[in-house]
């Protein structure tokens, strides 16, 4: 939609990413918080660590990581928006000095061969056609030893077709993996697995959250946008939520080494 951008800000806010919830008071940025700071506790980081996040969006976790362990951040993204965003927020936090932003893209990262500690992908790999190319370029990057932190959406083959359609409405690639996708392109890599989690029961939660911030805001929202759109952008995050307590959309989360 023309405005894509003001509904995620809106429905998403900072984060952009999916929440892992403990209790049913947990706001969404409660929990969009804690699956960063799950995927980051930790990691053998200090101050002389290099550390890339790419398909940043606004650079949270970026910052996120900086301020748990005083390393430096290069946080990546090919939307330039989000990257001035991310410089704004990272500037008013004071981490300007630890967290730095560039364009890139993660199918052709512009680092060296061998010189990461660290490589960080949150909830991104969902929008690559060529995820395969993604994971090795994490591995050619990494110092032997260092890790890749990882987590994505997943689906399930018994989706239909139709409905695997209309899904993949709102992101710029008909392919989400499924598990089995995924396990074994880490092992044609030959990273190893050092931890794994499913958090799939947290998908139709982030997603209806969503949907419900939407709604709070449905008259200026709907001022800006035919009701058509806003109509679909409605009935498709309830098919998420739908698919997703179905079991047919998850979330799943990898920490690998290089070995």
């Amino acid at each position: 939609m023309g405005s894509d951008k003001k509904w995620q800000e809106i429905a998403w806010g900072e984060h952009l990413h999916m929440g892992l919830y403990e209790g049913e008071r947990d706001t969404r940025q409660q929990a969009m918080l804690r699956a960063t700071a799950r995927m980051a506790q930790d990691l053998p980081l200090d101050s002389g660590s290099e550390v890339l996040e790419v398909a940043c969006g606004t650079g949270q976790a970026a910052r996120y990581i900086a301020t748990q362990y005083g390393c430096r951040v290069h946080a990546t993204n090919i939307d330039e928006k989000q990257l001035e965003l991310g410089r704004r927020l990272t500037a008013e936090a004071g981490l300007d000095k630890l967290v730095t932003f560039g364009w890139g893209d993660f199918h052709h990262l512009d680092n060296a061969d061998g010189t990461l500690d660290l490589w960080w992908c949150q909830e991104a790999l969902v929008h690559s056609p060529t995820k395969e190319r993604v994971l090795g370029e994490a591995r050619r990057v990494l110092k032997p030893g260092a890790i890749a932190i990882l987590s994505d959406l997943v689906v399930t083959d018994d989706i239909e077709p139709e409905v695997r359609a209309r899904l993949y409405s709102r992101i710029p690639t008909d392919l989400i993996w499924t598990r089995e996708q995924y396990a074994g392109a880490i092992d044609q890599l030959d990273f190893e697995v050092t931890e794994f989690a499913d958090w799939s029961h947290n998908v139709a939660r982030t997603y209806d959250e969503a949907r419900s911030i939407l709604l709070a805001h449905e008259k200026d929202l709907k001022e800006k946008v035919p009701e058509k759109v806003w109509d679909e952008t409605l009935s498709l995050y309830e098919l998420w939520v739908e698919r997703a307590n179905r079991g047919q959309i998850g979330w799943v989360y990898y920490r690998l080494q290089k070995v």
